[in-house]
């Protein structure tokens, strides 16, 4: 059984998952996500923030994580709070890929 929106149409399980974290964040619960992305994205919804008049902080640092002996991928995250109330822990994605996909 898929969950269905007001519309008529099928959730996707990410839009199931915020549904239910902005459901959380407005009960007062602290919740965050992890999410796999790209720069760009986390530039586009700032910016879309930003037109709506809401201003997005954004921290930025870097994970080393070992790949072999003397190679280290080094994994840009990015945290934010989004203007409903969700964390987001944001891996980017290119890094991410090289801890899985050979070259």
């Amino acid at each position: 059984m898929f969950p269905i929106n007001r519309q008529g149409s099928f959730l996707s399980l990410r839009g199931l998952n915020l549904a239910v974290l902005r459901h959380l964040a407005s009960r007062g619960h602290a919740v965050q996500q992890i999410v796999y992305t790209y720069k760009r994205k986390i530039h586009e919804y700032v910016a879309e923030e930003k037109r709506n008049g809401i201003q997005t902080d954004v921290s930025r640092k870097r994970l080393n994580v070992p790949l072999a002996p003397h190679a280290i991928v080094k994994i840009r995250v990015a945290r934010f709070t989004m203007s409903n109330g969700v964390g987001v822990v944001a891996l980017d994605a290119p890094n991410v890929d090289k801890l899985f996909l050979k070259n």
